[in-house]
């Protein structure tokens, strides 16, 4: 049996909220296969080496540094405990994992990764050969502004090319459906967990793709005043616009969850810009919803699950979403010739989604 300890910072109220879902929702079938999870809120637990492998989350560093995680009073802005904790775990032949839950392709603290045995990203770049030049990730995330980076950061944030082999895809957080519940018991995820909750969870609900719906398209999402958060919604707001007069297309600012469930599954097509990262949890909103998923070009990285193949799960745009209206004037001028594409992202994610053999073979091909 294979003892596998995970360091993060969230209670266990909220861990199931995205990334680490899978690993409560498949723990007993985990185990079935000689993998025992824990979770640790605490680096400085006396048992938190008593293990054969350790993840641990890039959020729970981030979480401390910020002053957000104060895990039994103990605050820092170094990380020098962590390397300290991980020089520890390889003196005892402890595999060393992290989990780097940011939201996009590319890395923002490397000084830790030369620590790790493996690194697990919920979506890396399908060239791996990227991340050994800092500025060639920035321009592969030219989709938003990253100005601010000194040359010494760039230089440092380049990975030998010895750590590239160490880079994996882990998973997205597509594993977990949270429509049923408002943003409050969000929050509270795994509750699906639960006996009680359970069928909100492990008999997802879908909407079936249809001609029939009035919206030709949709775009809902709100700004948060921070640019390269909203750069990229603000660039399709600006197409969008252009094409204000057309009563078959709704878009705007966020909607309660009420109206917004209600207009995703009344549109027969819906666009979901980039947010901090690539994946945005309204991709799979989307599809769950039966709607047709339009979304900028996706091929440039790997993920799990991958429900981006162009043009047969999803229509692509360009970055700049330059060629938007036309694709919308496209779906307008013959939809019935999109609905095989929102039927099969369908298929392919709920091939996935309720299917531990699917997960389990994602998480074996990670070799810990």
């Amino acid at each position: 049996m294979n003892k596998i300890h995970v360091l993060c910072h969230r209670p266990p109220w909220k861990r199931g909220f995205n990334y680490f879902f899978p690993l409560i929702k498949w723990k007993k079938e985990l185990g079935d296969n000689g993998y025992n999870i824990k979770f640790k809120t605490n680096h400085q637990a006396k048992d938190i080496l008593k293990c054969e492998i350790l993840i641990v989350d890039s959020r729970y560093y981030e979480q401390i540094s910020k002053g957000l995680f104060k895990p039994g009073g103990f605050m820092s802005q170094s990380l020098d405990y962590i390397k300290e904790l991980l020089h520890n775990a390889e003196k005892l032949s402890i595999k060393r994992v992290l989990f780097d839950s940011s939201d996009s392709a590319f890395f923002l603290m490397p000084e830790v990764v030369p620590y790790y045995d493996i690194i697990l990203k919920k979506q890396i770049f399908k060239d791996t050969q990227i991340y050994t030049n800092f500025r060639k990730q920035l321009l592969m995330n030219s989709w938003r502004p990253l100005q601010g980076y000194s040359d010494d950061f760039i230089q440092k944030a380049s990975l030998p090319n010895e750590i590239i082999p160490k880079i994996h895809v882990g998973w997205n957080i597509g594993l977990c459906d949270y429509r049923e519940f408002s943003q409050f018991f969000h929050k509270f995820s795994p509750i699906g967990t639960s006996v009680i909750l359970s069928r909100y969870y492990n008999h997802i609900k879908l909407e079936k793709p249809s001609q029939s719906r009035n919206i030709l398209v949709s775009y809902r999402g709100a700004l948060k005043g921070v640019e390269k958060y909203d750069f990229h919604r603000k660039t399709l707001l600006k197409q969008l616009n252009r094409l204000s007069n057309e009563k078959s297309i709704s878009f705007g600012g966020k909607l309660s969850l009420k109206d917004y469930k209600k207009e995703l599954y009344n549109s027969k097509a819906v666009i979901s810009p980039f947010g901090f990262g690539e994946v945005c949890y309204r991709d799979f909103e989307i599809l769950l919803g039966g709607s047709l998923l339009i979304k900028p070009r996706m091929d440039h990285i790997l993920t799990y699950p991958d429900i981006y193949q162009c043009n047969e799960t999803y229509i692509p745009t360009n970055w700049d979403f330059s060629d938007v209206r036309e694709i919308i004037r496209n779906i307008g001028e013959r939809p019935i010739d999109y609905l095989p594409i929102a039927k099969k992202a369908q298929e392919l994610f709920l091939n996935q989604y309720n299917s531990f053999s699917c997960f389990f073979n994602q998480f074996n091909h990670i070799n810990l």
